[in-house]
């Protein structure tokens, strides 16, 4: 099945970010300005150089596997096999961090799940949750990334419009706290 562009565009959104949460602490340390430059700069620094080396290689390339096949090609079967299992452990690690993110928030709404191994019963629900979703196909995944993506962002919509509405444009000002982060460090 071919994807459309919304459900690729969750799809792709939670395989790169994991979601919108976690950005709590640049927010907090460089204010809401800061943060919002830290955020529209990181992926015209980031983003869009990785999307041009992809596109172009892609298209220079046209063999599925990726990153795989162009190490492969340039460097050779050794660093080929490198790129791919260096690949594979940091996609172990980084799809660790979002059920052990989702269990921190949850005790912090309801401290009844930091109870015992209460949290690491939900962290496995998650994990078995989104594997049996793997299995079941790319509809389900495509469709269940897309309600998960409105869902999501619907918290930070509501806030943004409030915040316009009650203090107006530009006026934010925050609470200085002891935790310093300046454009490089929310960027890195």
């Amino acid at each position: 099945m071919n994807l459309t562009l919304w459900p690729l565009v969750a799809a792709t959104f939670f395989m790169v970010s994991g979601g919108t949460y976690g950005t709590e602490d640049t927010v907090h340390g460089a204010g809401y300005m800061g943060a919002i430059l830290i955020f529209l700069i990181t992926p015209v620094l980031w983003s869009l150089p990785t999307a041009f080396m992809i596109g172009e290689l892609a298209s220079a390339l046209p063999e599925e596997g990726g990153f795989y096949v162009w190490v492969r090609r340039a460097l050779g079967p050794c660093w080929g096999f490198q790129e791919a299992w260096l690949s594979l452990v940091a996609s172990v690690f980084d799809m660790a961090i979002y059920p052990a993110l989702f269990v921190e928030y949850l005790n912090r709404l309801f401290p009844y799940f930091g109870i015992g191994h209460r949290g690491a019963l939900v962290g496995l629900a998650i994990v078995t949750v989104c594997a049996l979703l793997n299995i079941a196909g790319v509809r389900l995944v495509a469709l269940t990334s897309l309600w998960l993506f409105v869902l999501l962002t619907m918290p930070f919509a509501v806030l943004i419009i409030v915040a316009l509405w009650k203090h107006g444009m530009f006026s934010g000002q925050t609470v200085q706290s002891s935790v310093h982060v300046d454009m490089m460090m929310g960027i890195l």
